[in-house]
């Protein structure tokens, strides 16, 4: 008997199948690409602190593979090391027993110490290094979400073409990620953080403006608040952040000058909060 051909599929189960099966692939993807963001700062912040470690190839003078010359022109390992005269008689003189005394009043009280390091490590010479994501997340998000800034009236504009004033502010902050740390090297704090967010943002016109002259389609633009995202990536600087720039809904031709003019003014109050982050960030300590 001949094979039974197999029923027709309905076009809506099709069309399902086609969009399930599109939805897992940009799931897939965006999944990818996330994991490849992630590498790629875990890496950059690795760059960062090996850099600060090693401050110069000269430290490097005389070493190859491992290896160093003796004064007597012996070749030995990197790590054995010669003591002389005056060094063997300083580490004897640390060696000696000493008083101990208690310490003053009022440095009890106070806490002691200035050093760079914990309290085990105050000269700071160990290396060391703190996670302040948490807390850096939570004072970066804040900062930003009270960004806000104005744009001043163009007495040349009528009201219906924005020559009014313009409100620009951040309305919530999303998508806040990232990592920062503390470390103590060589008994000097270092700070550094990499961070990305999306920020939503809106622009309304203020009262005011002369009336009239309003071209065909502007009429209601005074009237008509603006929004959309702003998209931070590569945050390690309040100038070095990559930014890209979102509408809900595109503003015409004939105000978008202004709309534009008001977010670039948002922009740079989004880049003092995050230069106010940054100093808050270098008062932390090990």
């Amino acid at each position: 008997a001949a094979e039974e051909e197999a029923p027709p599929v309905a076009f809506e189960d099709f069309k399902k199948a086609r969009e399930e099966k599109s939805k897992a692939e940009k799931e897939a993807r965006e999944r990818a690409e996330e994991e490849a963001r992630a590498a790629a700062r875990h890496a950059r912040m690795l760059q960062n602190q090996a850099s600060e470690v090693v401050d110069g190839e000269e430290e490097l003078e005389g070493l190859v593979r491992g290896y160093k010359k003796r004064a007597d022109g012996s070749t030995t390992s990197y790590f054995d090391r010669e003591v002389d005269a005056s060094t063997r008689a300083m580490l004897d003189r640390l060696k000696a027993p000493k008083r101990i005394d208690a310490p003053p009043a009022d440095a009890a009280a106070g806490g002691g110490g200035g050093g760079a390091g914990s309290a085990w490590n105050r000269t700071g010479v160990t290396w060391e290094d703190k996670d302040v994501s948490k807390w850096a997340s939570a004072e970066l998000q804040q900062r930003v979400g009270g960004a806000a800034a104005s744009l001043a009236a163009d007495e040349r504009l009528p009201r219906a073409l924005l020559g009014c004033g313009l409100e620009a502010r951040v309305c919530k902050v999303e998508s806040c990620e990232g990592t920062a740390t503390v470390t103590s090297s060589r008994g000097v704090l270092r700070h550094a953080f990499d961070y990305s967010f999306e920020a939503e943002w809106e622009v309304k016109p203020l009262p005011g403006g002369a009336e009239g002259g309003a071209e065909e389609g502007a009429a209601d633009a005074a009237d008509t608040v603006y929004s959309g995202r702003l998209k931070y990536s590569d945050v390690t600087a309040a100038e070095s952040a990559d930014v890209s720039t979102t509408y809900k809904k595109r503003p015409s031709e004939l105000v978008a000058p202004r709309v534009t003019d008001a977010l670039a003014e948002l922009k740079a109050a989004v880049a003092e909060a995050v230069r106010g982050f940054e100093a808050q960030l270098r008062t932390k300590s090990i």
